[in-house]
């Protein structure tokens, strides 16, 4: 359960901003680094080879990556989110209220994110589009 029960609309905004600064806390160095680690090795050993995208292409699996495209659009999870919030406003409850404000604020988060990364690096897809 959140610490901050006032589950308003109007009280996400300062919510999330209060929460921001806690990503950057002494316990998230160690997955950040070792994540940063292991994209510039990516980087550097890996994508002359390509080897990842060569084993894939023997493999079929067209129908996992539509799975993962549809349930994991932003705007599947972030209905599923809003949808909980809703709904736990409506029926009284407040545990799914919060995990519907906290889900949303998590993807608003990682959105903000992940989208400064993008464009920080420049990153295009194969197919030359940006998303």
């Amino acid at each position: 359960m959140s610490p901050d029960r006032d589950t308003s609309l109007a009280h996400f905004p300062s919510k999330f901003f209060s929460d921001i600064p806690h990503l950057f806390i002494p316990e998230n160095i160690t997955p950040f680094a070792v994540g940063t680690a292991a994209t510039a090795y990516d980087w550097a050993a890996l994508d002359g080879q390509n080897s990842l995208a060569s084993d894939l292409r023997g493999w079929n699996t067209q129908s996992l990556f539509d799975f993962g495209n549809f349930y994991g659009a932003g705007w599947v999870e972030g209905g599923l989110g809003v949808g909980g919030w809703g709904l736990g406003a409506l029926t009284g409850d407040l545990r799914l209220q919060e995990f519907g404000r906290d889900a949303c604020e998590s993807l608003a988060a990682s959105t903000i994110l992940v989208e400064g990364v993008k464009v920080t690096v420049n990153r295009t897809r194969p197919n030359g589009s940006s998303d």
